[in-house]
């Protein structure tokens, strides 16, 4: 079928003899790898809180400096980590990946486009919406 389909629109008559070859490559971006360290901690800089993996600080995927300003976030994302086994699954560590984006702003967003995009969904939030019975 392929080989006929092939024909009828290049004009190919003979089956392909040509070998390629495919290298995967498993990058740090990979939904799980193995956990590399044994140790989590919160650590107090100024008004900023980090996390440190073994002693050295993570890193969100663009290699920016994992940081917070509220100590509790801290103490949680802490908690994703230390809760993870022998591997790392990233997608069971949902305020890791929020916090990664808030941080690295993939988008490049400015402050009033990401409160502009929110808005938009504000009448249809099925989260967030005003009820007038009971008056309670």
């Amino acid at each position: 079928m392929i080989y006929k389909t092939l024909r009828q629109t290049i004009g190919y008559r003979r089956p392909l003899r040509h070998t390629f070859t495919c290298h995967v490559r498993h990058s740090s971006g990979s939904a799980e790898r193995k956990r590399f360290y044994k140790s989590v901690s919160v650590v107090h800089n100024e008004d900023k809180y980090g996390i440190n993996l073994d002693g050295r600080p993570l890193k969100t995927p663009n290699g920016h400096l994992f940081y917070t300003h509220n100590h509790s976030l801290a103490l949680m994302v802490a908690n994703e980590w230390q809760t993870q086994r022998q591997t790392i699954r990233l997608s069971a560590m949902h305020l890791t990946q929020l916090s990664n984006t808030a941080i690295d702003n993939p988008g490049h967003d400015c402050r009033q486009s990401l409160a502009d995009s929110i808005l938009e969904f504000i009448d249809s939030d099925t989260l967030c919406f005003r009820v007038t019975e009971p008056k309670e």
